[in-house]
């Protein structure tokens, strides 16, 4: 079966799908005929299950999208494939091999299941497209269904390749995530509601009008990614949309204080250095903006807005400009003055740039970039010239660059050691002389005002190491449960105030979906709501 937040297996049997326990995202499994799920050991961090077509392996994405992997359900044995899952994978129905995407800014590629070397299968128009991502092979093992990521999203769309030709063909305009059913039906989604409509499988061509047939689905404007998912025999699982999120501060001990009353889909907070303004990614009406919040007066306001996709933003120190992802083909980095409004380019390439942090005195933007080769850089943008010197380059993942706050030492994650980690090293002058300041896992590194403290996420726990006068860091400590949103591992999260707080965003628990809906034979009530004939 396809990959995604939840699967099913062939038969319809077992439902497979994340679950955060401790703070700990693993895949748990649910047989209809059992009244337990099971959580399977080794699967710590992993995202997009899929099943083989016998049910008894379970493909998925390690932590932090490291690596294509394999487990045995019967032996617990556990095979890495590939080095990097993106954006979703589908097994062979012969049992033999796997397609998927390798890289967020690739097509997809074919593997042998048991190991080898990747097949690529197509490439992305550089000048249209994204990507190819959320693939699923057809029963007829000829043909996959995939969707062709574009912005604005009313430019992406739901495609078929024909694995004997390499034809690509369109199936449905300004939608994402297609799926096709054994009863004659392609699914894919609008914003957050389920689509269907009328398919034949040898023309591939869709042969009626669409309809709506489900509503509140779960849907991530950002990659394209729904949580639904049916089996051969008709059974429909899903999980219903929790977009309502809260901004809330959160003490060193845990303590938990809201920012306001207000609820949105908040992604990726940016505290202004005066401490006064918190921008955000708000996701609405299908539309990814950059809204600014005014604390003191609990005044939100739309900062950048347009038919493309706006994320991630960042202050400068002097709090007149914010930083941006702003979606063409690829996400490079823009900012925006707060005076004019008017959006300026930074970095243009055609690799996704993430920025992370600023010098103190705002003339050097550092952020990470995507590379084919080497994964993940760490770059310096100066902002007096707009030109860009490579920081950091590794065969590694080094990402989520922070400076300290006296403007010497910057602190980035990598998975250098084989899991990624926290380290520091001197800034801005490149070099090897690094130090390694967390044990068993870090990511998303956040300096204390102070200097003396770095913060980390590490295993559903929120930790932080101090350093000594010659900025030798000790022993972590755990600071309080991490049960606050990540949402992308590869964009900043979280961010410090100056007493010290912690700008979280989280879900309230009464909006927490607490159950995936299982809808037995449910294929009958897509052929009454959508006729074939």
């Amino acid at each position: 079966m396809q990959g995604g937040l939840v699967a099913l297996s062939d038969d319809g049997i077992q439902v497979a799908y994340v679950s955060r326990l401790d703070g700990i995202d693993r895949i748990c499994i649910r047989a209809l005929d059992e009244w337990e799920s099971q959580c399977i050991a080794g699967t710590e961090g992993a995202r997009d299950p899929f099943f083989s077509p016998d049910g008894r392996q379970i493909g998925f994405s390690g932590e932090n999208f490291e690596g294509l992997k394999v487990i045995d359900l019967d032996t617990g044995t556990t095979t890495e494939l590939a080095d990097v899952l993106a954006m979703g994978a589908s097994w062979h129905p012969d049992g033999d091999s796997i397609i998927f995407n390798r890289f967020f800014n690739q097509g997809l590629s074919r593997i042998p299941a048991t190991g080898g070397t990747a097949t690529i299968l197509t490439t992305p128009d550089a000048e249209k497209e994204l990507g190819h991502w959320w693939p699923q092979i057809l029963p007829d093992g000829k043909t996959v269904i995939f969707s062709v990521y574009a912005t604005p999203v009313d430019n992406a769309r739901v495609a078929a390749l024909r694995l004997d030709s390499g034809e690509i063909v369109t199936l449905q305009s300004g939608a994402l995530f297609g799926r096709y059913v054994d009863t004659g039906h392609l699914l894919f989604v609008r914003s957050d509601t389920l689509m269907a409509a009328p398919f034949d499988l040898e023309s591939l061509e869709v042969t009626g009008p669409e309809q709506a047939v489900l509503k509140d689905v779960f849907f991530n404007l950002n990659d394209g990614e729904s949580a639904f998912a049916i089996s051969r025999n008709g059974t429909l699982a899903y999980l219903p949309s929790a977009a309502l999120r809260e901004l809330v501060w959160v003490d060193l001990n845990g303590n938990e204080e809201k920012v306001s009353e207000r609820r949105g889909a908040f992604r990726h907070p940016s505290l202004s250095p005066d401490g006064q303004e918190i921008a955000y990614q708000l996701l609405d009406q299908g539309k990814s903006e950059i809204w600014t919040y005014d604390i003191r007066r609990d005044n939100p306001s739309r900062f950048a807005a347009g038919d493309n996709p706006k994320l991630t933003p960042l202050w400068s120190p002097d709090g007149n400009h914010i930083v941006f992802q702003s979606e063409q083909l690829v996400w490079n980095l823009v900012w925006q003055s707060k005076d004019d409004r008017i959006e300026e380019p930074l970095v243009t390439n055609d690799q996704d740039q993430y920025p992370t942090s600023f010098s103190q005195d705002g003339r050097l933007l550092v952020y990470h970039e995507d590379s084919p080769d080497t994964k993940l850089d760490i770059w310096i943008l100066s902002i007096d010239d707009l030109q860009s010197e490579l920081f950091l380059r590794t065969p590694f993942r080094e990402s989520h660059g922070v400076v300290s706050p006296n403007g010497d030492l910057i602190a980035y994650q990598s998975d250098r050691d084989g899991r990624a980690e926290v380290y520091i090293q001197p800034f801005p002058s490149p070099g090897t002389d690094y130090k390694k300041v967390s044990i068993d896992g870090g990511v998303d590194p956040q300096w204390a005002p102070d200097g003396r403290t770095l913060f980390y996420r590490s295993s559903g726990l929120m930790m932080a190491v101090e350093f000594d006068a010659d900025f030798v860091p000790g022993i972590p400590e755990v600071l309080f449960p991490d049960t606050y949103h990540i949402d992308e591992p590869w964009r900043l999260s979280y961010d410090i105030a100056d007493d010290g707080r912690f700008l979280m965003v989280k879900t309230p628990p009464e909006l927490v979906p607490k159950q995936i809906h299982v809808v037995l034979n449910w294929s009958e009530e897509l052929k009454r709501l959508v006729p074939t004939n």
